[in-house]
């Protein structure tokens, strides 16, 4: 070991010892000592090179070390020249932006594609059951981006590159749904990722123009922690509605739409405030089953470009949990509470919902936690057993009598 030291730099025996445990060359013999002078310094380089060759496995091993030296070098230069934005398959963005690029023909790496059934296109079993014999009930297919290696594309006048990494699929949730979480990456050569932002921004704009003419119906995830999309549909329009006139000779649909329209304009969000009112609308539908009470929201949701959040009692685990997914309710949407008889006769609960209790359903939608601007509707069958506290004004401000249409 003396001849090590004095014929390398100093700490350098370490590493030849560490080399000769790992290869079972003679140390001295990797220093280039204990042999003739002459050949001691060709010797030394020779004796490193063939341990550090024996070390990383051979060939194979100097070439996997080099691509990994160069993958780091191109991922670290690509990180300095380069901005991306990163969008999560779990979210809406990933979907609206597959689809844009995929539907607009802007990949021009195509081959591995990943296939499902469309989702707004709601059961499309239920369609096929009931479908006439020779009918087309093929179900719609949507075709968007696998795990890529990376696909470039042209749009306004900028080069962008797209990859898609997948991580090791996951069995989720009660019903033990296999998961595969996936990102989707849009990146290109700069510092400024406005580009990319203008491009999510026209997927957006893009996604909302086709889906502009459905109406979204969402519901509660089953575990509860939010809001998700159960299905899209095609609505018919309030003219299309038969009903009988109220009481002031209007028709119920058309006076419906009035009160909404007026509610909603600029002019009443400021004269709430200035008066200290809380922004709020709620509206009560009774009359028998089978009048159009469900329909008539539906209609009119779609006639303001509203979705509907349909909310059952029976998914909510307690009050606080209630009070919260009406807060979560998104903008621009219609909270639906139908047949409210059925989970309430007065205060007292018809069957068991979870912990759920009329003054924690009250102060979830008029209480001091309540977010400003929810438009509210209740269907019953039955107004006379609903307490007082849930139909007064500033939780239900119209109530709404929908009774058979005449002959007339």
């Amino acid at each position: 070991m003396e001849a090590v030291n004095a014929v390398l730099p100093p700490g350098s025996g370490a590493v030849l010892s560490a080399l000769a445990d790992a290869t079972g060359v003679d140390v001295d013999l990797l220093a280039g000592g204990g042999g003739s002078a002459s050949y001691g310094g060709l010797l030394r380089p020779l004796t490193v090179a063939a341990a550090i060759f024996a070390l990383t496995g051979g060939a194979a091993g100097l070439v996997m070390l080099f691509w990994r030296l160069v993958n780091y070098a191109a991922q670290e230069l690509r990180a300095a020249l380069t901005c991306s934005v990163s969008l999560d398959n779990g979210d809406a963005s990933y979907r609206w932006v597959a689809r844009y690029l995929q539907e607009r023909g802007l990949l021009t790496y195509d081959a591995n594609l990943k296939c499902a059934v469309k989702a707004t296109e709601g059961s499309w079993l239920t369609a096929l059951f009931y479908a006439e014999k020779g009918a087309q009930s093929r179900p719609a297919l949507e075709y968007t981006p696998s795990a890529t290696r990376g696909s470039s594309f042209e749009h306004a006048g900028r080069s962008f590159w797209l990859t898609i990494s997948e991580a090791e699929p996951r069995t989720v949730g009660e019903e033990r749904t296999v998961h595969t979480p996936a990102t989707l990456t849009l990146s290109l050569w700069g510092t400024d990722n406005q580009p990319i932002k203008d491009l999510i921004a026209a997927c957006v704009d893009y996604n909302q123009e086709k889906e502009s003419s459905l109406l979204n119906i969402y519901e509660l995830h089953p575990w509860g922690i939010g809001w998700v999309k159960a299905t899209a549909k095609q609505p018919r329009g309030v003219d299309g509605m038969i009903m009988d006139l109220n009481k002031h000779g209007e028709d119920i649909g058309d006076a419906l739409l009035d009160d909404m329209r007026q509610f909603r304009a600029p002019e009443t969000v400021g004269y709430y405030q200035s008066i200290g009112v809380p922004y709020r609308r709620g509206y009560l539908l009774h009359g028998p089953a089978g009048n159009g009470k469900s329909s008539l929201i539906c209609a009119i949701a779609a006639q303001l470009k509203m979705d509907i959040c349909f909310l059952s009692l029976g998914q909510v685990h307690g009050d606080e949990h209630l009070g919260r997914v009406v807060n979560e309710v998104p903008a621009n949407s219609i909270l639906l509470l139908e047949d409210i008889d059925a989970t309430f006769v007065g205060r007292e609960l018809v069957a068991n919902h979870r912990r759920c209790t009329f003054s924690g359903l009250l102060n979830a939608l008029d209480g001091v936690k309540t977010k400003e601007g929810r438009v509210l509707f209740i269907t019953t069958n039955h107004p006379e057993r609903l307490d007082p506290a849930l139909t007064r004004p500033g939780r239900c401000d119209v109530s709404v009598y929908l009774d058979q249409a005449s002959d007339s």
